[in-house]
């Protein structure tokens, strides 16, 4: 993969046509070409030089959609987890960096659903919780 260096507003236009490809196949049930083309436009968000400068909105469609075909597709496979469990951890940061409440909402559902896919229950619960205050208060 090799970074692209190109206006900000056209890796901007690039990466909104990567999300909604995406989710078209994600429609279509076309699994695996809806994570190539989240995992793209990853690599495209974070190796661009231009990365600082585009709209931080597409920041979290990109990682909610590649975190939810991510867990999907790899929880079996061990040496994917932790890399799977970073996704989710930042896809969380990200979402309370922004102070979202929708994004935070789903982004601890999904580490709690992450961590009692994995029988980590304790950890599940404990995400349950922090969920729970985003509704409490």
């Amino acid at each position: 993969w090799l970074p692209a260096s190109a206006p900000p507003a056209t890796v901007e236009f690039i990466l909104r046509l990567h999300i909604r490809i995406a989710k078209c196949h994600a429609h279509l049930g076309e699994q695996e070409q809806c994570a190539t083309t989240f995992e793209d436009a990853y690599k495209i968000m974070t190796t661009s030089p231009k990365a600082a400068k585009l709209n931080q909105e597409l920041v979290l469609p990109i990682i909610s959609g590649l975190c939810s075909i991510a867990i999907q597709r790899n929880l079996i496979n061990s040496s994917l987890l932790a890399e799977n469990e970073e996704l989710v951890d930042r896809f969380v940061h990200e979402a309370q960096e922004r102070n979202d409440e929708i994004h935070i909402s789903r982004s601890l559902a999904m580490k709690a659903s992450f961590f009692a896919r994995l029988g980590k229950f304790r950890e599940a619960i404990a995400t349950q919780k922090e969920l729970e205050k985003v509704y409490y208060f």
